[in-house]
């Protein structure tokens, strides 16, 4: 690995480690939506992205559609870590 490539594997190191990587999921179904949660629960920024717009509303609202996800969980991510838009 060339030195600009080395620098930039310690900048992304570094912003996992500092959890100030920004999380994008695509597709908030029974894979993305568990996924989103859990980066938002360790404290990562995740921006949730789905073209369905019923789906976005309904997270914006903290309201689930999954039953492994229960709609309190949602409930306890800030808007600061955690938002959900649509196409």
């Amino acid at each position: 690995m060339n030195h600009t490539g080395q620098l930039m594997k310690e900048q992304i190191l570094g912003k996992i480690r500092s959890r100030t990587a920004e999380v994008a999921i695509i597709g908030l179904g029974y894979v993305g939506l568990p996924l989103a949660v859990a980066f938002a629960e360790g404290g990562y920024p995740v921006t949730a992205i789905d073209v369905d717009m019923e789906k976005v509303e309904a997270l914006r609202q903290r309201r689930s559609y999954i039953p492994d996800i229960p709609s309190e969980r949602l409930a306890l991510l800030p808007d600061t870590v955690f938002r959900s838009v649509g196409d």
